[in-house]
């Protein structure tokens, strides 16, 4: 090959190299192992964990997340599977199928695929019900009273006492006797707001005008931190809490 020929093959192998298509494909790839290594970098945040419960209500809501966690990972992973299985089955065969029987089987599979999806969503139904359930009766008379008020962008903590002398407010910080059930009362003053402490419970809104109210519960000694998960305002990002136990 001369040096004109094999100029000419290089330029133009550079120059599809250099093309846009070309370029989108060698990139496309390129955020998966950063995107990879983000997720990877999130799970290790342990102070804000949904799946590290310290109370009975947080230890509900983390068991729901396994569950649909792992019910989720088993039907992909066997919806992918026989997908991929149909592909080389249908790669393999060379010979075409005839008559009724293609069609029969067809109709078993999509039986069988309708009905496992029934019965799945079915379990998921009675689990998600009897756990809602169990929140909403974690209530206890007489128990000890905080009021949380979501301001832009802090929050009021107060202690309701029976006593109005013996009433404390305090701000970004609530403190929680181990091992007794406590009442909390929210509220808003301004925008809608969202308390969120992992450890102890789920996302409760705040609504203007609306008092909110949960139990919860801290089975160990802690410092359990908490947030506004509802975007408030510029300084969302900055309304943070803690609960200590």
């Amino acid at each position: 090959m001369s040096a004109s020929v094999r100029q000419c093959v290089s330029a133009s192998v550079g120059a599809r190299m250099r093309s846009p298509r070309a370029r989108r494909a060698r990139y496309s790839l390129f955020p998966i192992p950063y995107s990879l290594l983000f997720l990877a970098l999130t799970a290790c945040d342990h102070d804000m964990s949904a799946v590290n419960p310290a109370g009975p209500q947080a230890r509900r809501i983390a068991d729901m997340t396994w569950y649909l966690t792992i019910t989720g990972t088993l039907v992909f992973v066997a919806v992918m599977g026989l997908l991929f299985w149909a592909l080389w089955r249908a790669h393999t065969r060379a010979e075409a199928v005839g008559g009724d029987e293609p069609e029969r089987k067809m109709t078993r599979w999509l039986a069988g695929g309708v009905a496992a999806t029934t019965l799945i969503l079915l379990a998921t139904l009675v689990y998600n019900f009897s756990t809602g359930r169990a929140l909403a009766n974690f209530a206890e008379p007489g128990a000890l009273t905080v009021r949380v008020t979501g301001h832009q962008w802090w929050w009021e903590v107060q202690y309701l006492d029976p006593a109005y002398d013996r009433r404390v407010t305090t701000a970004n910080e609530i403190h929680l006797p181990v091992g007794r059930r406590v009442r909390l009362e929210v509220q808003s003053r301004d925008v809608i707001h969202s308390f969120w402490v992992p450890s102890l419970h789920g996302k409760l809104d705040l609504i203007p005008g609306y008092t909110g109210t949960t139990y919860v519960r801290a089975d160990e000694p802690g410092v359990f931190m908490g947030r506004c998960a509802e975007y408030c305002g510029l300084q969302h990002a900055r309304m943070d809490l803690r609960v200590i136990a």
